[in-house]
């Protein structure tokens, strides 16, 4: 046991940064699909906060009007998920894992998702385009926008050895300086952009851009607090509206470029890469969901899962299960993009074997922009995730008992962090 936890320490030193945007090569000559597990990020929504918040002082200039309620999934997200939906249905089909118009056998397959509309929504039109006539309800288990206690992300009660190497990471990713210097750079460029200056926050208050005077995260608190959250809030807002609107329209009349348009990004996912770089809190505040994922591959009536959450839900479980750390350059959200997808291939090799695949799946961001239909000519992104200390065959599989003790290996490590 000592070797085992000795070896995972080494392994947790190397960190190979990848960069690419790779297409996942055919592997139905060689590998039998026997089942899929996918977990999804909501596709386009509007920002999550209301219309008559902050949001609205922090510029003199109006936001796009969404004519839905804070953080509800648009109608062009719809659009994405279904043409998403319809290219699975497309590449089962090749695959021969699903017959044309086919319709699932009970229990055979399961879309679940947390209980907001955008994650109900984006399931379901996920579902409509992979299986247009078989009529699939999506399960959630609470009133509509109450959180399900899998997805939400909640922290336990965790003891001293926790709080340890959580201390110990985060001194390690130096987030009290390099990087939120950085932050504060950002924040800059999205100032500049929504004119934050002149917006009747910053008369009312007298500043010219975005404070990081109160920025805080902690050991014992992965969140980021401070004033610096009004321009993660703006962030997430040009964003989406970049999503859904045309593009000097959504940079309130600038020509924005591509770079541009990532540091725009780069404050919202800045949170999110809190949780690449602290593994310790990834697998704490991910095991409800790793629970179900493992009982969902287990399960030997089950063909296909399909769960949808958040942002957070994908990068916890990837930074959770090792994955080394990656840049998406098709994409101005360089870690999870909007619809992204974690799709885990369970595979039978011609020697018997079982092999897993393991990758992202998601629209670039011109695809995006321009509601690309998604086909097996034209496919979505598909980028393979690496896991330390996990060796890949030459078609770039694990060995599926590899994988599965890796899961049950972070599941069981979460014993170790909690009182």
């Amino acid at each position: 046991m000592k070797r085992l936890k000795f070896l995972w320490l080494i392994c947790l030193a190397f960190i190979v940064t990848l960069t690419a945007t790779v297409q996942a090569s055919d592997l139905s000559d060689k590998y039998k699909l026997e089942k899929v597990f996918i977990l999804s990020r909501h596709n386009i929504r509007a920002p999550l906060v209301e219309k008559n918040s902050t949001l609205a002082e922090i510029t003199p200039h109006k936001w796009y009007d969404w004519n839905i309620k804070a953080g509800e999934l648009s109608l062009r997200g719809g659009l994405e998920e279904t043409s998403i939906g319809q290219y699975f249905n497309q590449y089962f089909i090749k695959e021969n894992f699903i017959t044309e118009n086919y319709i699932p056998k009970e229990n055979e397959m399961r879309f679940y998702a947390n209980s907001y509309q955008r994650t109900i929504a984006t399931a379901q039109y996920f579902a409509s385009g992979m299986l247009p006539v078989a009529n699939v309800k999506v399960e959630h288990h609470f009133d509509i926008n109450k959180a399900d206690s899998v997805f939400a992300v909640s922290i336990p009660n965790v003891n001293e050895e926790f709080l340890r190497r959580a201390d110990f990471e985060l001194k390690q990713s130096g987030y009290r300086d390099t990087l939120a210097n950085r932050l504060a750079e950002y924040a800059e460029t999205v100032a500049s952009v929504i004119d934050f200056k002149n917006s009747p926050y910053a008369k009312k208050n007298g500043v010219t851009k975005f404070s990081m005077d109160d920025f805080k995260i902690a050991a014992e608190n992965p969140f980021i607090t401070g004033s610096i959250r009004l321009a993660m809030s703006a962030s997430d807002a040009l964003v989406m509206q970049y999503y859904e609107d045309d593009a000097v329209k959504a940079a309130f009349g600038k020509n924005l470029t591509q770079a541009d348009w990532e540091k725009i990004a780069a404050p919202k996912e800045f949170g999110l890469n809190l949780f690449f770089e602290w593994n310790t809190w990834s697998k704490v505040l991910a095991n409800p969901l790793l629970k179900v994922m493992r009982d969902e591959l287990a399960d030997n009536n089950r063909r296909f899962t399909f769960l949808c959450g958040h942002d957070t839900n994908v990068a916890m479980v990837l930074s959770a299960l090792g994955a080394e750390n990656y840049v998406l350059n098709d994409s101005i959200e360089k870690k999870v993009p909007i619809g992204v997808k974690i799709v885990i291939e369970k595979r039978r090799g011609a020697d018997g074997r079982a092999y897993a695949a393991i990758n992202l799946v998601y629209q670039s961001t011109p695809q995006l922009r321009t509601l690309e239909k998604m086909t097996l000519e034209n496919p979505p992104q598909s980028f393979p995730i690496k896991l330390k200390c996990l060796q890949t065959n030459e078609d770039g599989l694990y060995l599926y008992a590899d994988f599965e003790r890796r899961l049950n290996d972070v599941i069981a490590e979460y014993n170790l962090f909690i009182k």
